[in-house]
């Protein structure tokens, strides 16, 4: 009990924080897509038989691609704006 208590006080703060940061850097329409290609993904994995580790990777492997394309398409943005 004393340590569920503790952890409550000292890292939901901070979690909440976190998530109040997600929800204003990243749009609904990102979220929801990440959500379902990482759904769809790992349906697929799963049904080719695929072992369980590939799940995790699946959901760090798309978020990595959606941040390369947010990160490419910023830049993108910005050197039109520059001209």
């Amino acid at each position: 009990l004393l340590s569920s208590t503790f952890l409550v006080l000292t890292v939901f703060p901070y979690y909440y924080l976190g998530a109040e940061y997600l929800r204003l850097r990243v749009t609904r329409f990102a979220a929801l897509s990440w959500l379902v290609l990482t759904a769809a993904l790992s349906v697929m994995f799963i049904k080719l038989g695929a072992p369980a580790a590939v799940i995790p990777a699946v959901a760090i492997g798309v978020l990595v691609i959606e941040l390369v394309y947010v990160k490419l398409r910023r830049r993108s943005r910005r050197s039109r704006a520059a001209v």
